[in-house]
């Protein structure tokens, strides 16, 4: 049974909380040697862009201040491991 847009929203939101709340409690640094945050980091943003793209088109309209086409996008794009991508991950 599919998710109600709620719910996706819900998703996006604490997927969101959880990001700002572990960035908040470290340095770049710590981030850029932290494995298994940096994954965690990147499911997170994975999620949220999955549950984007979910969202009905018409709270879509009706919230245009949103970009939620770079939001849904997010899902799409392959996210590096790499030392160029890594501090930019850390800094959105």
């Amino acid at each position: 049974m599919p998710l109600s847009a709620l719910e996706y929203l819900n998703h996006i939101l604490d997927e969101t909380r959880y990001l700002q709340d572990q960035a908040g409690k470290i340095s770049k640094e710590q981030f850029l040697h932290d494995g298994t945050l940096q994954r965690a980091f990147v499911r997170s943003i994975e999620i949220i862009g999955e549950a984007a793209r979910k969202i009905p088109a018409e709270i879509r309209s009706s919230h245009e201040a949103i970009d939620w086409r770079a939001m849904a996008g997010m899902r799409d794009r392959p996210l590096r491991m790499d030392l160029l991508t890594l501090p930019a991950l850390f800094e959105s």
